[in-house]
């Protein structure tokens, strides 16, 4: 087993856990902000989301 294929393994064995992590609507969402907006204090996301 060579080292790129040692790599793939290890991001497949964590990846579920990371997609079941973003499976929540809520996070999605805060995700997606912080990816269109850009660095957000607490209050700037209250504002741009429907969160509360």
């Amino acid at each position: 087993m060579n080292m790129q294929t040692l790599s793939l393994e290890t991001l497949t064995e964590e990846a579920p856990d990371f997609i079941k992590t973003l499976g929540n609507q809520h996070r999605l969402l805060l995700l997606c902000l912080l990816v269109e907006k850009g660095e957000l204090n607490v209050g700037q996301i209250y504002q741009h989301s429907s969160l509360s």
